[in-house]
């Protein structure tokens, strides 16, 4: 049976390149992938980086519609914590006008990068109006000059998105223009249970990213209250729970409960049924000997905070930065990292059986070996391997 297969590129820079061979490294496989028959190509956020070049997702995403014809391109994801929900959904709906039905918008829950990149990132402001002005449409109401949740900033996201704004908005009649007739496919995009339950009262879809958390068991937790909280919240159940309400509430006041944009009521925004995507990184090879040396050359580093914050970084040495910037108590992990590696045969069969515990409906591959042509190598015997005979291409 042929899986679904999409890529994350991270567009990594190595000694001795420069920050246009590492794009150019991205544009080459985005075009491979193509022509290789997967489904999506997303690119990553990351700020004041030694490590990654990719700091602009909507900026690298545009040069990559002009160089590829069919993939789906999108952001894996952009970190919305940062930025006006108004101003990235005109960001995406340039790029979904540029290219129609082929613009995926993947929001991210980590900062993206280190304390001193986050405080520049958030001058100024960048919170939902709803947020900002005490009221709104999305159910929720926050004291003014209090940072809005990223929830909050999703649903006002997917109203300019939709070009939807509800009445009671403050902005009501604004609109992110270019207003397109295919909107970007938004994702939640997450490595916790926390992130699932709120892709599943969205009612959007979620990817887990298992590169990052690598307890299967916790992704499996995930996608079981992804979809319990998609189902408990959909259309379907909202109206039901209308309908129970108190005879003394009119018609028009249950379906506009039924199909608002709050928090717990995703209502008309609700995709069709839960959509569930694991992001993993993998490393294929012509031999297991081959494959184990280059996942060697990774190392997976935690960075704990004494708030109890946990986050991912490249290095020890971020880490330690990281741990210097946030001026606070804090432990470093170094762990193995979580690569699935091995020859075509072996990897098959391990995303095989993820793909049937999990029951996914997609998997997207990122690798970040140092020498470009093995990452290359993996998507070819990938794709070799997943997919049916009849869709692949040499």
């Amino acid at each position: 049976m042929a899986i679904r297969l999409s890529i994350l590129d991270q567009s990594p820079i190595y000694e001795g390149e420069s920050a246009t061979q590492a794009f150019q490294h991205t544009i080459e496989l985005a075009q491979r992938a193509e022509q290789l028959g997967y489904h999506r190509f997303w690119v990553s956020e990351h700020h004041d980086s030694a490590n990654v070049v990719g700091s602009s997702p909507e900026v690298l995403i545009s040069h990559l519609l002009a160089k590829t014809n069919t993939i789906r391109l999108g952001s894996g994801g952009v970190m919305l914590q940062h930025y006006s929900p108004y101003k990235v959904a005109e960001n995406f709906n340039v790029l979904a006008a540029l290219g129609p039905d082929r613009i995926d918008l993947g929001i991210g829950r980590a900062p993206g990068g280190l304390p001193r990149s986050t405080r520049a990132l958030q001058q100024g402001g960048g919170g939902s109006i709803e947020a900002a002005t005490d009221h709104g449409g999305t159910g929720v109401s926050n004291n003014a000059g209090v940072a809005p949740s990223l929830e909050d900033k999703l649903v006002e996201l997917r109203h300019f998105l939709q070009d939807e704004l509800p009445s009671e908005h403050p902005l009501h009649g604004l609109r992110a223009t270019p207003v397109v007739s295919s909107p970007p496919e938004l994702f939640v995009l997450g490595a916790s249970v926390d992130s699932a339950r709120m892709a599943g009262r969205l009612g959007l879809p979620y990817v887990f990213s298992l590169f990052i958390n690598g307890d299967v068991t916790v992704a499996e937790e995930a996608f079981r209250q992804y979809r319990a909280s998609f189902e408990a919240t959909s259309p379907k159940a909202s109206h039901i729970q209308s309908q129970q309400r108190t005879h003394a509430q009119s018609h028009t006041e249950s379906h506009t409960t039924a199909h608002s944009g709050s928090h717990t009521n995703s209502g008309a925004f609700h995709v069709r049924k839960p959509y569930v995507v694991l992001a993993l990184s993998v490393i294929v090879a012509d031999s297991e000997a081959e494959a184990e040396a280059l996942a060697g050359e990774h190392m997976l580093v935690k960075i704990h905070l004494e708030n109890g914050k946990t986050l991912t970084v490249a290095s020890i040495e971020q880490a330690e930065e990281y741990g210097r910037q946030s001026a606070e108590p804090y432990r470093i992990e170094v762990l193995e990292p979580n690569v699935i590696r091995g020859t075509r045969e072996v990897v098959e069969q391990r995303l095989r059986e993820l793909h049937a515990k999990l029951a996914v409906d997609e998997l997207v591959v990122t690798t970040a070996t140092r020498v470009f042509a093995h990452r290359i190598r993996t998507f070819e015997l990938l794709s070799q391997a997943l997919r049916s005979p009849e869709e692949q291409v040499i």
